[in-house]
């Protein structure tokens, strides 16, 4: 038994101070960006995080709650300032989980329970395994965490759409129901050709939200082969006989070229005294 709590500290430990630079689906300031004062905020951290490990792992695990708290403390300035790192972020949740851990094991379960509830409101997909730990402190953990998170599931049409949730990261579509707090939230669902949908949902503990959305393309390309090559293509139609000669476009395909039509464009080209030629050797008026 004590050999697996080893092996189970020693991961969190590892993932803590190992944890990528970056995350997708989360808005944290990339590695490259901290500034030196967060970086170096963050190498003392992590070095206090190995202390508070080994202690406890140690004989008198509560001693390690002091240390825990002073991570704790200096990590949620960070998260409030918007400067926490994603590898922050992984040294905070394990903070938080050893601190819950050791406030169980010496019967304050007041103290456990309000740890693992800011443990959920960091990373509401956080989840302790029942190999690794104690089933009963799973089983509490799991109690807090169904109090506090609901459910949301998105598909999109086409698939592929990033999700936001009131402006973070949440995932690309499809995907089923992924654990956030409960709460209201503006959910943006975005792809790139494609006009941005936005809904308002309200999640509520236990509760599944699902969202099927039809996304409306606004950009398209069209590639054009002729034969023979050089003939002229005009967009809505041919220019009409006294038409005026605002702002136009004329293409002139190329074998193998692509056709591109500006989202604006009129459906006539000026006279071919006003051609340009693009780097592409396709023929193109603007005026």
């Amino acid at each position: 038994m004590k050999r697996a709590r080893s092996c189970r500290l020693l991961l969190l430990l590892a993932l803590a101070l190992a944890a990528p630079a970056a995350r997708a689906q989360e808005s944290a300031a990339p590695a490259g960006a901290l500034s030196e004062a967060v970086q170096k905020e963050l190498s003392a951290v992590q070095d206090l995080l190995a202390r508070a490990t080994a202690e406890f792992e140690g004989p008198q695990q509560s001693r390690s709650i002091v240390q825990f708290d002073e991570i704790v403390t200096r990590l949620e300035v960070l998260h409030r300032q918007g400067t926490l790192p994603t590898r922050g972020r992984e040294i905070l949740s394990t903070a938080y989980e050893l601190r819950a851990r050791a406030y169980y094991n010496i019967g304050l379960q007041e103290k456990a329970a309000d740890s693992f509830r800011s443990l959920v409101q960091l990373s509401p997909q956080y989840s302790i395994s029942k190999e690794k730990v104690s089933p009963k402190v799973v089983d509490y953990f799991n109690s807090v965490k169904k109090a506090l998170v609901g459910y949301l599931a998105v598909s999109s049409s086409p698939a592929g759409a990033k999700v936001s949730l009131n402006g973070d990261f949440l995932s690309l579509t499809d995907f089923f129901p992924l654990e956030v707090l409960a709460g209201e939230y503006t959910v943006e669902i975005a792809r790139e050709g494609y006009r941005t949908e936005t809904r308002t949902i309200s999640i509520a503990p236990k509760a599944t939200e699902t969202l099927q959305v039809d996304l409306t393309r606004t950009l398209a390309s069209a590639f054009v082969v002729t034969e023979p090559a050089g003939v002229e293509i005009w967009l809505d139609g041919p220019r009409p006989a006294a038409a005026p000669a605002p702002s136009c476009w004329r293409w002139c395909a190329r074998r193998g070229s692509t056709l591109a039509a500006p989202p604006a464009a009129p459906s006539w080209a000026t006279s071919p005294s006003d051609r340009t030629t693009s780097s592409s050797g396709r023929s193109a008026t603007r005026r």
